[in-house]
């Protein structure tokens, strides 16, 4: 008796299973090397490019209306991707000094990973740092979307608001007095 319950659940899980694999699908993740550039009295560093961007989302249809409103020249249904794109640094420094990107020299994309947030308002990014064997190791993240392809039609690249290579962040290093 308690075969015959069984069957049916099994048939059951390997058609689930089946049709979950066809779902899926592996998202993109570009590594590159960022540029760091330090002044010659280590007070400024600029970091130029990027180190990693990962796809978050990947969606077809027309781009979100923050998007519309600011590049108004995409107009049709297109397939696109969200990445959240990190430039890191390496830095012999102690815990007790902080980069602070400064925003008007400094050029990065979207603040949120939110499609229905991105708009020109929203441009920003995330800092985080964690110590390394040699000092810190400083990331900043941002968001970008790329798009591929206008459906049913011909292939794109345009990334916005900005290229990851095009990402650039200008810091002032500050030292935190006790």
């Amino acid at each position: 008796m308690p075969l015959k319950r069984l069957i049916p659940f099994l048939i059951t899980y390997v058609l689930l299973s089946a049709c979950a694999r066809e779902s899926v699908r592996d998202m993109t993740t570009f590594v590159s090397r960022s540029e760091t550039e330090w002044t010659e009295d280590s007070t400024r560093l600029e970091m130029r490019g990027f180190t990693w961007a990962r796809e978050l989302h990947s969606e077809r249809g027309p781009l979100p209306a923050g998007i519309r409103a600011s590049y108004p020249v995409y107009t049709e249904e297109y397939k696109y991707e969200l990445y959240e794109v990190t430039t890191s640094a390496d830095a012999t420094v102690g815990d007790d000094y902080a980069f602070i990107a400064l925003y008007d020299e400094s050029l990065f994309g979207y603040a949120t990973d939110n499609l229905s947030e991105l708009n020109e308002e929203n441009r920003g990014y995330t800092y985080s740092s964690e110590p390394t064997d040699m000092g810190e190791r400083f990331y900043y993240r941002t968001h970008l979307l790329h798009i591929t392809r206008v459906v049913n039609g011909n292939d794109v690249d345009a990334w916005l608001p900005l290229s990851p290579f095009d990402l650039r962040y200008r810091c002032m290093i500050f030292h935190a007095e006790n």
